[in-house]
Order: C-alpha cells, then structure tokens, then sequence
C-alpha cells in the first residue's frame, strides 16, 4: 500500500506500505470496522484521492533530524512552515510563483555570514526550477500515492482498535514501511481519510503526522516584490 505523506514524503520520496494481519475492537453496529481490512483500506484510499486541499501537520524525523510541518496545500498553492533544529523555513506557493523564507539560524547553518543572515533573515527568495521543498506542496503526487498493492488482502492486514483523532473516531492500519511499521488511522465515518501516520514502535519522541482541513480554501498571497530576491534551484 502506498502513502506517500507519511515520513518518505517529508523527505520527498514514495514508500510502499504493505499492511499485515491482526484482529479489530469496535463499537457493534459500526458498518465501516465490519467490512474486511482490505475494504477498509481500499475506501480510504479512495477517499484521499478524492481530497481537493488538506493541512499536514506534526513532527518527523529525517537524516538532518526532527521537523516540525505545517503545510495546507490543494492543486495550485501551499502555505506554511517546516521548523527544524538547524532554523525555519516559510514556504509560499501559488499560480504566480514560489517563495520560501529563512530566519537568520536557517541562513547561518548555511554557511552565511551573520551580516549576510541578517540580511536574509525576512526576505523571500523565488524559486526557479523542480526544489526538493516544492516537492512537499504537491498534493496530486501526495494523494495519488494512496494505493493498495496486489497482495495487500484480509489475510496480510493488521487492524487496531477504534481511537478519537482529531474529533473523530479512527481505526489504526499498521504494517511494514520498508524496514519500519507504520500505523494509518482512518476516519470510521465517510468520507474515510487517513486521519493521522506514525511508526508503529514507540520513538520516545512525537514522530508523526496529521492530516485535516480536507477540502478547505488554502489562501496563500504572493510576498511583496519588494521583499523578494532570486534563487535558482535546479
């Protein structure tokens, strides 16, 4: 099964989650926990693909370690922030263009001298050309990524109990993500979305996602001409 919003997408690259088999705790009458696990799954991945705007929030570790995301993005804009141990990034996007934004800790970790970090810090940058940060607004690649494999059935599906995520009641898919579990929890209620990813295994820090705000106006304005500078990515 793939879900590329979970930690793979914050480092910009598609994972495969192959989901394995258990049993389900649920409330009795719930028609949606009844249905068999690859039903289940199959519903809420229709259901991402269908999303026209989602905001993605929380914490996941990467090689240069913790970030903390909040992005809301649909087909055409993204607005919002990724906060790591080595600074901030503001991120911009819209029909018109692509801005990011670094305070003076991003640009000093970049090898800048302070006079020069000072002068970004504040100041937008456009981006020219395919940036790796880009790559984290795209929703049509985020949602398609929502597929089921051939093998994934009710024989190869571990399914948790029902749990409150944000407000709603969820039910938890858990598999193999490459050499990691990785637990999905879906809403119960239509339209079921995947409301929230993490590892299965206990981190000891918050390492995961939220996804919510499905379908909501994403209001992301151009930066004022005189607040921008040009930066070429390639």
């Amino acid at each position: 099964m793939h879900t590329d919003p979970s930690r793979r997408a914050i480092a910009a690259s598609a994972s495969v989650l192959a989901l394995s088999a258990c049993g389900i705790m649920s409330s009795p009458g719930d028609d949606f926990v009844d249905r068999g696990a690859r039903s289940m799954a199959e519903a809420a991945f229709a259901d991402m693909r269908e999303v026209t705007s989602m905001r993605i929030l929380g914490s996941q570790e990467g090689d240069a370690g913790f970030t903390r995301v909040d992005l809301r993005l649909d087909e055409s804009s993204c607005i919002g922030n990724l906060d790591m141990d080595q600074g901030s990034i503001r991120i911009i996007k819209n029909p018109n263009g692509a801005w990011f934004s670094g305070n003076d800790r991003f640009w000093s970790d970049q090898g800048s001298s302070p006079e020069r970090a000072d002068d970004l810090d504040g100041a937008w940058l456009a981006v020219e050309g395919k940036d790796s940060i880009l790559r984290l607004c795209d929703l049509e690649r985020l949602i398609a990524a929502f597929q089921l494999d051939e093998d994934d059935t009710n024989d190869t599906i571990e399914v948790g109990e029902v749990e409150e995520i944000g407000g709603a009641d969820a039910v938890a898919l858990t598999g193999q993500d490459g050499n990691e579990r990785v637990t999905a929890w879906v809403a119960v209620s239509p339209p079921h979305r995947v409301l929230k990813m993490a590892p299965a295994d206990d981190t000891g820090r918050p390492d995961e996602l939220y996804f919510e705000e499905f379908d909501a106006d994403v209001v992301a304005k151009s930066p004022s001409k005189k607040d921008v500078v040009t930066l070429s990515e390639n």
